[in-house]
């Protein structure tokens, strides 16, 4: 999903949903899965492991049927399992999931998407850092933000949206 934001001062600036930034609460600290690159850390293969799992209860394509056993190990079902979760998700196969990259970056969209009131709060935070989310009147004065709605089907409607900010 892309977004189109319009700051209170300057022009538009179309936003991607995610980034190269991108962070969740499915997060390794070295590779997992096959080939040189790949730590194989039993506690990032674990999360990996119950990662793809979630990934068949959320009823999505990709993930291990039967479930993988979460122990640590990155053995042949694990690999498989990854190979078939980026085949089918990314169309893409290289056999290893990294910090950060596109497949981590899937799993984190599949298990714990991004609401478009969380990733509003994102946005308007990325444009405007001295603004405070759920702020009071004891924090001053208001200034409206303008930002857009989700780009979907190649049109948007413009709103204006009041927040409070520091001085």
């Amino acid at each position: 999903m892309r977004w189109l934001v319009m700051p209170a001062v300057g022009s538009c600036q179309l936003l991607s949903v995610l980034s190269s930034g991108f962070t969740g609460p499915i997060a390794i600290s070295a590779p997992v899965g096959r080939g040189p690159l790949a730590r194989n850390q039993s506690d990032d293969v674990r999360t990996i492991q119950d990662a793809l799992n979630q990934v068949t209860l959320a009823g999505a394509a990709g993930g291990p049927i039967p479930f993988l056993a979460v122990d640590g190990i990155c053995g042949p079902r694990t690999n498989a399992a990854i190979a078939r979760f980026q085949q089918v998700q990314l169309q893409i196969f290289d056999g290893v999931i990294e910090p950060n990259k596109n497949t981590i970056v899937r799993l984190n969209e599949i298990i714990d998407p991004v609401s478009d009131d969380d990733l509003r709060v994102k946005v308007r935070q990325a444009l405007d850092p001295e603004i405070v989310v759920g702020g009071g009147a004891e924090r001053g004065p208001c200034r409206p933000v303008r930002f857009l709605h989700p780009l979907q089907h190649g049109h948007h409607e413009p709103r204006a949206v009041q927040h409070r900010h520091r001085r």
